[in-house]
């Protein structure tokens, strides 16, 4: 469904825009003349707001970000087409007649029912995670990241389908024109093309954009259309109430928008017909077409729902008896008020923790907060962590009241004396010679770190939060045991095993301490770091870490590793 928000738009605008669109739909020959200074910020607004692919307004750049974004999906997807295409697999783009892309959240591709489930396995073969918690009837949702950031996302289709299905699978894939468009582009046949997008509009949108009525102003204008065949469809899959009202919204909104007609007399006074023998129709209909216009031009949600649930009920795709076709209905309507109304999910989120270690300058923060963008970008609710000795609330009052109560070390902080990072680490070597120091500072850590992670984790974990810790019991221990490499930490690592909640991914990132040492933007002595090093290497062994060689090219280790981390998740 469209987000319902508050539009301040006057109607001079909105057809000014609308002008501007159709530019678009009618062809890049039109659109020599157009400049970034030659439109209207108010314009250019409403433009995207109604998801109109501003990249094809010229050859200039009018929108970086959506030129990026344009460039970068057709690249990708070409090698998506080459898969396909070498495999077998035809493909159709049910939401655009005729260009690529669409400024749509996802580039919605149709395949045969029979390749569906190759498609799929294809696109995972070549770098995409399927978002299980995206999961409807007939389609998956398969996205590729690179560092953590969205790359292409691609909706897999096996029929056209929003809660039942709208058009005829067979009829498509023998009716389609078989024409490359734009590189990347196969096509629904117009008759399709037109029917998804009515049906899209009215049953899943609720709402009709400027980019829908342009496209279905584009293909009328087409001259293409069988009126007989566009009439039967709906007909046939039980929905002809739904269509002759998108057809009367459209009509009202070009209309008023472009002051002249759109559809043939014939089928709008078809239209009119059905509408005056439907009492719940011409209850509400005349409403929506007596509303202000606006774009996007929200369609009640009363009405779309209650047209939709009628086409579940008629439809025989769920089964003959009542009980069965009630009960789907029953979950549907009860699904959309928790949803849209209660901000309630149904569906918990998995929770999961995973967790980071190595040294400094071995890229635990990239690789966490890659990943962590990786989830957000899944759709799913996640909490970042990152500590270590010294930074917590406990930690920095002991330190605070230490250095009070003795000066002369300033501990927890470089002392005024300490001018490298030599210094620094001969000054902590002294302090820590002081066993009650040594003891008292360690007791107070694992007393810190249980109470802190406890807290901060469990919490999350419990909520169903994707949870990333940057630094974990490793690094913990690395850091309490590096001054004093004489002290067993056994002990201290099975309290904080059985204490902390346990990772469900441990990863431990290996980097030669002479390579840490360069890449860390604050210096520690070289012998901090092999010392950290070597209490890195004793634990990995015990808490089962994954051990990931972070030497080498970020890009191709954090994709690998972000794409690795999915697919557990969601097969887990």
């Amino acid at each position: 469904m469209i987000e319902r928000k508050s539009l301040s738009q006057t109607l001079i605008d909105i057809k000014l825009a609308a002008k501007w669109a159709m530019r678009i739909y009618r062809g890049k020959d039109t659109n020599n003349d157009l400049n970034q200074s030659s439109i209207p910020s108010t314009i250019m607004s409403i433009l995207k707001q109604n998801d109109v692919p501003i990249a094809y307004l010229s050859d200039k750049i009018l929108d970086q970000a959506d030129h990026n974004k344009y460039i970068l999906w057709k690249d990708e997807f070409k090698k998506v087409k080459d898969i396909f295409i070498n495999n077998g697999i035809e493909y159709i783009f049910i939401k655009t007649p005729s260009f690529f892309p669409y400024t749509s959240g996802n580039l919605d591709i149709l395949v045969r029912e029979e390749d569906f489930g190759k498609a799929g396995k294809l696109l995972k073969d070549n770098g995409f995670v399927e978002l299980k918690n995206a999961r409807e009837p007939h389609k998956r949702l398969y996205k590729k990241f690179d560092c953590g950031e969205e790359v292409i996302p691609i909706h897999l289709h096996e029929r056209v389908f929003w809660g039942a299905t709208f058009l005829d699978n067979e009829l498509i894939w023998k009716e389609r024109p078989g024409r490359l468009y734009d590189e990347v582009v196969y096509t629904l046949a117009p008759e399709d093309c037109l029917l998804t997008t009515l049906a899209h509009s009215f049953y899943e949108n609720a709402g009709v954009r400027l980019s829908d009525l342009s496209i279905v102003k584009h293909l009328i204008e087409s001259k293409k259309i069988d009126w007989n065949r566009l009439n039967d469809i709906p007909r046939r899959y039980q929905w002809t109430d739904g269509f002759y009202s998108s057809l009367l919204i459209y009509e009202y909104l070009h209309e008023r928008i472009f002051e002249n007609d759109l559809f043939p007399s014939g089928i709008m006074q078809e239209a009119k017909n059905f509408i005056t023998r439907n009492s719940f129709l011409k209850r509400n209909l005349p409403k929506v077409l007596r509303t202000r216009v606006s774009m996007p031009f929200y369609i009640p949600v009363k009405l779309s729902k209650m047209l939709h649930y009628k086409k579940i009920l008629r439809s025989n795709e769920f089964g003959e008896g009542k009980i069965l076709k009630a009960l789907t209905l029953s979950k549907g309507v009860i699904d959309g008020i928790c949803r849209n109304y209660l901000g309630i999910e149904f569906q918990r989120q998995k929770p999961i923790l995973v967790a980071f270690s190595g040294l400094d300058g071995s890229g635990k923060t990239s690789y966490a907060t890659a990943l962590n963008r990786a989830f957000e970008n899944c759709g799913l609710k996640t909490e970042y962590m990152w500590a270590r000795v010294g930074s917590t609330r406990i930690s920095k009052l002991a330190s605070s009241v230490y250095k009070k109560v003795f000066r002369k070390y300033e501990f927890g902080s470089k002392s005024k004396c300490s001018v490298s990072p030599y210094n620094d680490f001969i000054r902590r070597e002294n302090i820590f010679r002081k066993k009650w120091v040594s003891t008292l500072w360690h007791i107070m850590n694992i007393l810190d770190f249980c109470i802190f992670y406890n807290f901060k984790v469990r919490k999350a974990l419990f909520s169903g939060k994707v949870v990333i810790c940057d630094r974990y019991i490793p690094d913990i221990l690395a850091d309490m045991y590096v001054h004093t490499p004489n002290k067993n930490s056994d002990l201290t690592l099975k309290i904080l095993s059985v204490l902390l909640p346990k990772p469900d991914i441990g990863i431990l990132l290996k980097v030669h301490p002479e390579v840490a040492h360069k890449r860390a933007k604050e210096k520690d002595y070289i012998e901090y770091l092999y010392r950290q090093n070597n209490l890195y290497g004793q634990v990995s062994e015990e808490l089962q870490l994954k051990k990931i060689n972070a030497e080498g090219e970020f890009r191709d280790t954090c994709n690998m590793l972000v794409k690795e981390i999915l697919e557990n998740y969601y097969n887990r």
